[in-house]
């Protein structure tokens, strides 16, 4: 059936027809029209909403798979030249690992020599993986730390007594290029003690010294003025003078304290000391030749600054050279005295 005939069949107008589809076709037109025109002007962020995702799921994929830091430094790690999977090698600390910390040295101010450990294949950037640790009670013993900013070495003032003492230092090297951290362990050891400034054998009454001084002009044996004196409390009497040698032969008379004649003390020719008239050039401790036990001679030792018990307790002895035949020399306690009566004195 023809279009007209529909019109006729419908009873509409062909020509009423006509203009209503010429209207109809305009409006189709222009609403097609509009709609490129406004697509054309529509950015790309409404157009293209969903090609971002896709974008960074390719460059996750081109990256590696896991698209992570980690990853990404596993694939670039060079053994040899990085210190993220390189070994430090062995750990060690220099000389003969006893160290030796005298305090107070000739009473000076102590000053900590520099001791740091080496690794044998250390790297720069090493330190950021590397750990190093002491046992808990180092810092407590010694008074010393590690300081892990300046090459690991030891600070701090070691200001206490310490008898020699071994200690495990542990090096850790922790990496995550790595299933398990590498530990290595080196062993030293450490005393800390004051310097001596003397040691002394004070005198007690009746026992007998010989004097070597400057000069015996000023002294007499003459029973009355034969007294000398020291500064420090002890006084004597003159037995014998050997003017050839410049030797006084004395009995000890009285001692206040810890007294004794020392060498390059200042003497007097009065029981108690005013002026000095000579100096001691030699102190000579004597015994008699008997076979009879005689007072032994014990010595004082003396720090730059007070001596704990311990530290005294800690101190051995040696004397050099050997002691005449009939005296005795004990290691320990540092003691002169005669053998036991049943035993023969040249």
């Amino acid at each position: 059936m023809k279009l007209n005939q529909l019109f006729k069949f419908l009873n509409i107008p062909s020509k009423s027809v006509d203009n209503k589809i010429m209207r109809t076709l305009w409006k189709i037109s222009t609403f097609i029209l509009l709609l490129f025109t406004l697509t054309a002007c529509m950015p790309d962020s409404l157009t293209k909403f969903k090609e971002s995702p896709t974008k960074k799921a390719e460059d996750t994929t081109s990256a590696g798979g896991s698209g992570s830091d980690d990853d990404d430094d596993s694939v670039t790690c060079t053994p040899g030249t990085d210190p993220a999977c390189t070994s430090p090698g062995t750990f060690s600390y220099p000389g003969d690992k006893n160290y030796k910390f005298l305090i107070n040295e000739d009473g000076e101010t102590f000053v900590l020599p520099t001791i740091a450990p080496t690794f044998s294949n250390l790297i720069e950037g090493h330190d950021l993986y590397l750990t190093l640790s002491t046992p808990s009670s180092f810092a407590t013993d010694t008074g010393l730390i590690i300081d892990h900013t300046d090459s690991s070495q030891f600070v701090g003032t070691p200001d206490r007594f310490l008898p020699k003492t071994f200690y495990d230092m542990t090096a850790t090297y922790s990496s995550d290029q790595f299933a398990s951290d590498e530990v290595s362990t080196d062993t030293f050891a450490v005393t800390i003690a004051q310097d001596l400034e003397s040691v002394i054998y004070p005198t007690t009454v009746g026992s007998k010294v010989i004097l070597e001084v400057s000069d015996v002009t000023p002294f007499s044996a003459t029973t009355g003025y034969n007294s000398i004196s020291a500064e420090n409390g002890v006084s004597g009497l003159i037995s014998y003078i050997d003017s050839d040698n410049k030797e006084l032969h004395i009995t000890i008379s009285e001692n206040t304290g810890q007294g004794y004649f020392s060498v390059d003390g200042e003497v007097d020719n009065s029981s108690a000391f005013f002026n000095s008239k000579a100096t001691v050039a030699a102190v000579y401790n004597t015994f008699d030749r008997t076979t009879s036990i005689q007072s032994s001679l014990s010595p004082t030792v003396l720090g730059y600054e007070a001596l704990s018990t311990e530290e005294l307790s800690s101190i051995s002895y040696s004397i050099f050279p050997s002691l005449p035949a009939g005296l005795s020399f004990d290691q320990a306690r540092g003691t002169i005295g005669t053998l036991r009566a049943y035993q023969n004195v040249p």
